[in-house]
C-alpha cells in the first residue's frame, strides 16, 4: 500500500507493530482471519471507525492539495508547518518567553511577525508574491495569489492543482523563510528580485534534470512548456 499523503510522513510502523508482524509470520498458526499484517492499513481501518482526519481541523483534501507527489519532502515539511503554526517566528517565540520582542526583525518593519506575516502580509513577502504572480500569469493566465492559495493551495481557476504552480509556491515559501532567517542571524537584508530570481534557479534546474531523465517533449509538457525558463 502506498503512502496516500493524507497525513504527515511521521506516523511511521511503531517498533511493537513490526515485532508482533514477524513473530506472527513465523507462527501463522496464531494468525486469525482478523489479524492485519499491513501497518497502513490497519492504521487506515483504525482511523475510518473513529472518523477523524490526520490532524484535528484539516481536512484531508486540504493534506493532498499541499503535499502532492513530485514535492520533495523539505518542501511538504515546510508547508506542513505553515499550516498548523509550527514555524518559530518571534510572535510565538515571545509569547514562550524565548524572544525579547514580537516584531517583525526586518528594518523597515514594524509589525508583528507572525507566520502569516513571514509568508504574505510582509511588505517584503508581498512584493515577492506579486513578481511570482505576474511571472506565473504569463504561462496561467487568471492566476492570482492569495493567502488562502499559498496556505492552503485552495482558490479559483483550479490552478491550485497544477504541479509546477504549487512548487513555485512551496519554493517561495522557503526562499521567504531563508530570507528571513538571514535577516535575524545576519542582520543581511536580501533583495525582492534576488530571492524570486532564485526560485526561478531552482525550477530550472529541476527542469533540466527532469528534461535529461525523460526527454525534452515529455519534460517540457510536465512543465507547461517551461514557463519561460527553458524552451
Amino acid at each position: 500500500m502506498a503512502w496516500s499523503n493524507l497525513g504527515p510522513r511521521a506516523e511511521q510502523q511503531p517498533w511493537h507493530y513490526r515485532h508482533a508482524a514477524r513473530w506472527l509470520r513465523v507462527h501463522p498458526e496464531a494468525a486469525g482471519p482478523d489479524v492485519k499484517l499491513n501497518h497502513r492499513a490497519l492504521y487506515k481501518e483504525a482511523r475510518e471507525k473513529i472518523n477523524v482526519g490526520p490532524v484535528i481541523g484539516i481536512p484531508s483534501k486540504v493534506w493532498r492539495r499541499i503535499q502532492p507527489k513530485g514535492l520533495d519532502n523539505r518542501l511538504k515539511d515546510l508547508n506542513w508547518l505553515c499550516l498548523l503554526r509550527c514555524l518559530p517566528v518571534r510572535e510565538i517565540m515571545h509569547r514562550h518567553g524565548l524572544a525579547r520582542s514580537p516584531v517583525c526583525p526586518r528594518p523597515d518593519c514594524k509589525n508583528e511577525e507572525t507566520i502569516r506575516h513571514v509568508m504574505w502580509d510582509c511588505p517584503f513577502a508581498r512584493g515577492a508574491w506579486s513578481r511570482v504572480e505576474g511571472w506565473l500569469g504569463q504561462s496561467f493566465p487568471g492566476l492570482k495569489m492569495t493567502w488562502d492559495g499559498i496556505e492552503r493551495g485552495s482558490g479559483p481557476g483550479g490552478f491550485w492543482a497544477m504541479f509546477p504552480v504549487w512548487l513555485a509556491v512551496s519554493l517561495l515559501k522557503r526562499h521567504l523563510w531563508l530570507a528571513r532567517q538571514d535577516v535575524v542571524k545576519n542582520k543581511c537584508c536580501s533583495s525582492i528580485r534576488g530571492t524570486v530570481e532564485k526560485v526561478k534557479a531552482d525550477m530550472k534546474g529541476r527542469m533540466e534534470r527532469d528534461i535529461l531523465k525523460w526527454g525534452q517533449h515529455a519534460a517540457l509538457e510536465r512543465w507547461k512548456g517551461g514557463l519561460g525558463l527553458v524552451g
